[in-house]
């Protein structure tokens, strides 16, 4: 997304997993992670997500995206995963 001026913003993401051992999710801003979610579970099981991220980005473009440590367990995003990203005005 593009801003045309510098902006406070807050991101929500949510991202399911289902497998054993761990389970790793980084909320990645602009290239950096600002943030992860850290799981383990020693049998299969569902696992949600649940990535929060609230800072000020620069006039320009931007993304915003979730990446997994490994891409087994993840996955039915389009149906169970989402990212909300809010833009306030000063």
């Amino acid at each position: 997304f593009n801003l045309p001026a510098a902006s406070p913003v807050q991101v929500n993401a949510h991202i399911i997993s289902h497998a054993a051992g761990r389970r790793d999710a980084s909320l990645i801003v602009d290239g950096s992670a600002v943030t992860h979610d850290l799981a383990r579970t020693e049998v299969a099981d569902w696992i949600d997500h649940e990535l929060f991220w609230v800072g000020e980005l620069g006039a320009g473009d931007h993304t915003v995206e979730v990446r997994a440590a490994s891409a087994v367990g993840y996955g039915c995003g389009g149906l169970w995963g989402n990212i909300g990203t809010l833009i306030f005005d000063h």
